[in-house]
């Protein structure tokens, strides 16, 4: 398991385990932006999108409601300093964590 820490989220990527074929590289995260704005301007409840590399194996999108705390061995930690909260993910792909 790989945990890469940004300051607004902790990414836990499972790759390797329980199925999930491992990732040959360190993911990175690149920025974080409000998904329907890409603002980096990002407020309670927002909907966010995560750029890097090296976040998932494949393009994996959630199939059913409510979604997914993990999708593709891909989990996304939301913190506000105080609090953390698991996001719930609907798409993970190589580059973008929705």
């Amino acid at each position: 398991m790989t945990a890469i820490s940004h300051s607004l989220c902790r990414l836990v990527l499972a790759a390797g385990c329980l199925g999930v074929p491992a990732l040959a590289a360190q993911p990175v995260v690149r920025g974080i932006a409000d998904l329907a704005s890409y603002s980096t301007q990002l407020a309670p409840g927002t909907l966010v999108s995560v750029f890097g590399v090296n976040f998932a194996a494949a393009a994996t999108s959630a199939a059913e409601v409510p979604l997914p705390p993990s999708l593709g061995g891909v989990s996304l930690e939301i913190r506000d300093g105080i609090h953390s909260v698991n996001a719930p993910l609907f798409y993970v792909s190589p580059t973008q964590i929705n």
